[in-house]
């Protein structure tokens, strides 16, 4: 029963696919003719239409940022954002499944087992939970020497910060835009919190654990801050201006094409045809990766249909694992084709309702595919019932006496 459903779910995901992409493009085709470069000194140039410029971020409004309940401060740096990358050294647990064969009763059956490796990991490992600890022959205590230590209390989650907007040139843009900016400064804290040192050739700050010496070092900590580099402030961005703020753009609406926006930044200066390339490839990859995803999921759901017979089969005495073993291949490599004709049919309609030049060959192909298929399975199937129709034997003598 999951088959039909996984089915379905990539058919419509590819059908969705299909329209995004076309529709995505054909809205950059349309920005691409309709921006206008405008330059930084005056915020109402191209009011209400879709504009791109390249102009250097600046601190005007801007903060430092605070991380409350920690041992680090920053009233020395303000930026767009602010990266914390925040871990501590712990035992952890790792499983391994191996699902084998039965040899009879076409069954299987999962083996797990446990081992134990000293990581570094962004949040605490209840290893009070660790299921192998307690069997005999297990690593853990020669590994772990015990349950990983509590949380430092003085460090700062990891994650990231940022402002809702910032000004660049005189215009003002929100953060989050597609495409983003990077924080790639590493950063020192304004004062020296007690217990921690830095470490120049890491960029990061660390701590030893603490309430005495742990095994391997378990309960080690060490804190990483990035942050934005001004010395290379500018940055290209292209939206809608809306009295002086940048804003999603919306293309004018077309067949089932509705509502598809353009709003994106990019660091460093751009100049306007590579903008809009980049976003075009950008496009084009997602759609790709989609399309193969959508294709890998259809062929894995028309082959698990084939599933029971491969159980049964493993029924069998004696044989019975190695023809199971045979079925699963066969229905591997007879199910590619549907899978291909199913995925690229999806494809071809969305593409021949919004682009009919490029649809009508792709359902040509599936047509074509789908009906060779159908004419394999019948030959196949005649081939296995029907006799031959010649009459054997040898005449001796005149047939006509």
């Amino acid at each position: 029963c999951v088959s039909p459903v996984l089915t379905l779910g990539m058919v419509v995901m590819l059908g969705w696919n299909e329209r995004r992409s076309v529709c995505g493009m054909r809205a950059l085709y349309e920005g691409r003719d309709t921006a206008q470069e405008v330059g930084c000194d005056s915020a109402s140039a191209g009011n209400g239409e879709l504009v791109i410029f390249n102009c250097d971020l600046k601190t005007e409004g801007l903060t430092p940022f605070t991380f409350p309940g920690s041992d680090f401060s920053f009233s020395n740096y303000i930026g767009p954002g602010i990266s914390v990358d925040s871990e501590m050294l712990q035992c952890v647990e790792n499983s391994r499944t191996e699902t084998r064969k039965d040899s009879v009763g076409g069954g299987t059956t999962s083996v797990t087992t446990y081992s134990y490796t000293v990581e570094w990991k962004s949040s605490r490992v209840d290893s009070t939970n660790f299921k192998g600890k307690g069997n005999m022959g297990s690593s853990f205590w020669d590994v772990c020497g015990g349950d990983n230590p509590p949380w430092h209390s003085g460090m700062p989650a990891s994650g990231s910060q940022s402002v809702a907007s910032m000004k660049a040139g005189a215009f003002t843009i929100e953060n989050g835009m597609p495409g983003g900016l990077s924080l790639t400064k590493p950063l020192q804290a304004s004062n020296s919190p007690a217990g921690w040192s830095y470490d120049a050739g890491s960029i990061q700050y660390t701590r030893p654990p603490s309430g005495g010496t742990q095994k391997n070092g378990i309960g080690s900590a060490r804190v990483k801050f990035m942050g934005f580099d001004w010395s290379l402030p500018k940055v290209t961005v292209v939206g809608e201006n809306k009295g002086g703020t940048i804003q999603s753009w919306t293309a004018s609406d077309s067949w089932l094409c509705t509502g598809f926006t353009v709003l994106a930044l990019k660091q460093g200066s751009v100049d306007k045809d590579a903008f809009f390339d980049a976003m075009e490839s950008e496009n084009s990859a997602v759609t790709y990766v989609l399309r193969f995803v959508g294709f890998i999921v259809i062929w894995c759901a028309f082959k698990s249909i084939a599933g029971p017979l491969a159980v049964a089969a493993d029924c069998i005495p004696c044989i019975g694992p190695c023809l199971g073993d045979s079925i699963e291949a066969i229905a591997c490599c007879v199910t590619c084709p549907p899978a291909c004709a199913c995925a690229l049919g999806v494809i071809g309609v969305v593409w021949v309702a919004m682009r009919p030049v490029v649809g009508i060959p792709l359902m040509l192909f599936f047509c074509c595919t789908m009906g060779g298929y159908a004419v394999y399975l019948t030959k196949k199937k005649m081939g296995g019932s029907g006799g031959s129709d010649e009459k054997g034997g040898e005449t001796i003598g005149n047939e006509d006496a």
